[in-house]
């Protein structure tokens, strides 16, 4: 079975995350450090990540992920990590019966911030596990900022929202 993929749009956004990439090297925005906070202009729109995500995707899925210049795709898997270490150490869930509508606006902006994270996580994923990947985009910083988001978002959302184990209350000062 022959698969068909049209590189068009993803040409066309593998573009334009470079060209914004390369906008924000000259205005200086990207020499925040490596500890330091992440500046919201140095991230990519929600959308962007999402529709590079589907397009990578099918790359991937028709195994032709390797085909692309290498040094692009050392600069996606970098690019991404960004947007991974944004969101690193994000909490979602904090028990509030009464949010007001300033709260409820934090709580969108952080779960699109996880969201945004979670599928820059997933564009690492397809590039580093597609067949006939140059060693290069192997980066062990990277994998471990992977691995570190996926274990603090299991730990401190999904699971608490599952099981009262892990669950912590905010009001309760006992330290262990």
């Amino acid at each position: 079975m022959e698969v068909r993929f049209d590189t068009k749009r993803l040409i066309k956004l593998l573009q334009e995350i470079l060209s914004s990439e390369e906008e924000l090297q000259s205005d200086g925005i990207l020499d925040f450090g490596e500890d330091g906070d992440i500046p919201e202009e140095a991230l990519l729109p929600r959308p962007i990540i999402s529709d590079f995500y589907i397009e990578i995707s099918k790359l991937r899925t028709a195994n032709l992920a390797s085909e692309l210049p290498h040094d692009q795709l050392v600069r996606i898997v970098s690019i991404m990590d960004r947007h991974v270490r944004d969101s690193m150490e994000v909490l979602l869930n904090q028990p509030k019966q009464d949010e007001n509508e300033e709260e409820k606006l934090w709580k969108s902006l952080k779960m699109d911030r996880v969201l945004r994270a979670c599928e820059a996580s997933l564009i690492i994923l397809h590039i580093t596990t597609a067949p006939g990947m140059p060693k290069q985009v192997y980066m062990e910083e990277v994998i471990e900022n992977l691995v570190s988001f996926c274990r603090f978002q299991l730990e401190n959302t999904i699971y608490p929202e599952y099981d009262p184990v892990y669950r912590v209350d905010p009001n309760n000062k006992c330290k262990l």
